[in-house]
């Protein structure tokens, strides 16, 4: 008999359903490849705070973009550009040949696009009033913008 609790989700719970998926991929689908492998870089300013950073992830052959974030103060001065063409280099080293992220339209969705990210999906009134995006890169071409 099982019963079933409220739980924090805290990064125990996450790290065990996470195992149990897995587990179940590789049992049961026809891809094959890596486990998610990090790929992630911070801003730090002049006095070693972080200011800023990008998290991803590569597997499957793909570059996935969790977070990119930066202070409101450095904002606009290429370094969201400089961080997202590091990763998307290291993707390509890594072998990815695409890339997908996800964001609020009154967010980095211009950002997005501005780098050859395209509109793949979308979620309107997610929450109400604004819409969620799913983006996607062809990482086959470097960039030169």
């Amino acid at each position: 008999m099982y019963t079933i609790t409220l739980s924090a989700a805290d990064q125990d719970d996450r790290k065990y359903l996470q195992a149990i998926l897995r587990s179940h991929h590789e049992r049961t689908s026809l891809v094959r490849g890596p486990n998610a492998h990090a790929l992630n870089f911070r801003v730090v300013d002049a006095h070693g705070q972080v200011a800023g950073g990008i998290i991803a992830n590569t597997y499957w052959n793909w570059l996935v973009i969790d977070l990119l974030a930066l202070e409101e103060p450095i904002r606009g001065q290429g370094i969201g550009k400089q961080l997202l063409f590091r990763v998307e280099d290291m993707a390509r080293e890594r072998g990815c040949g695409a890339a997908h992220t996800s964001t609020y339209g009154h967010q980095a969705l211009g950002f997005y696009q501005k780098y050859d990210y395209h509109i793949v999906g979308q979620l309107d009134n997610y929450p109400h009033g604004s819409t969620l995006y799913w983006l996607r890169k062809d990482l086959t071409h470097v960039a030169v913008s």
